[in-house]
């Protein structure tokens, strides 16, 4: 059976100065270096911005490992941990679900995705696309209704479809991501579906499994609705 994994992306690239050639080396443990790190990153992101498809180029290969998770954003990071757990393959889809005012940040997750003969990537086999979901404002709450309504639209749609979903909610907007997760959780109530959520903390080096069917915990679906906390 394919697979979705659904990603959804923040801004967590734009802070991880320790991913790119020439920054590897940095020792983040001391000021100036760190310092020196971060003055190179700022003016390296404008340039990935502009050409996001350069972000492939400018990547460090070896930060494709365990050992280097800290060193990459929180998408790259989860992703990579959820390949080595499920093996991807050419039949499966990474989505990468963002918003718009951060096109070009997913487009160059993109770019370090889907080029493994520059940057070493180990999820070249599955393929990598965009969905934009809009522009999820948070002071407008209508318009972080409707982006919330279109995200959750695209991946309703993968789960009524004849394949298997992963929600990887690490990266992005945190209330949408909270709003992500338990529309999932109501709609599975009673459903039989092939859905797996996952989450990786940003001090962790594994993945936080969230149960679709829970009687305790942070997400809970009683008969009556939806509400947060433990019962």
């Amino acid at each position: 059976m394919p697979r979705v994994i659904f990603t959804t992306v923040g801004r967590s690239l734009e802070d991880s100065a320790l991913c790119w050639k020439g920054l590897q080396d940095f020792d983040a443990s001391q000021e100036e270096q760190r310092k020196r790190a971060e003055w190179k990153r700022r003016n390296l992101m404008g340039p990935v911005l502009n050409d996001p498809t350069s972000a492939a180029d400018l990547f460090c290969a070896d930060r494709w490992s365990k050992g280097h998770l800290r060193a990459l954003p929180a998408e790259l990071a989860s992703l990579y941990l959820i390949d080595d757990r499920l093996q991807l393959t050419n039949e499966d889809e990474v989505v990468l679900l963002h918003g718009e005012d951060i096109e070009a940040i997913a487009q160059a997750l993109e770019s370090i995705l889907s080029r493994g003969g520059t940057n070493g990537s180990p999820l070249t086999r599955a393929n990598v696309k965009l969905c934009s979901y809009g522009l999820a404002d948070p002071g407008s709450k209508e318009a972080f209704l409707d982006a919330s309504k279109e995200a959750w639209k695209n991946i309703r749609e993968r789960i009524d479809g004849d394949c298997e979903v992963v929600l990887n909610l690490t990266g992005g907007y945190k209330g949408m991501l909270v709003n992500l997760a338990l529309e999932v959780q109501a709609y599975l109530l009673g459903r039989a579906a092939n859905v797996v959520i996952y989450y990786l903390y940003e001090e962790s080096a594994d993945l936080i499994d969230i149960p679709k069917e829970q009687k305790s915990g942070l997400f809970c679906v009683p008969p009556g609705g939806v509400q947060v906390g433990g019962v």
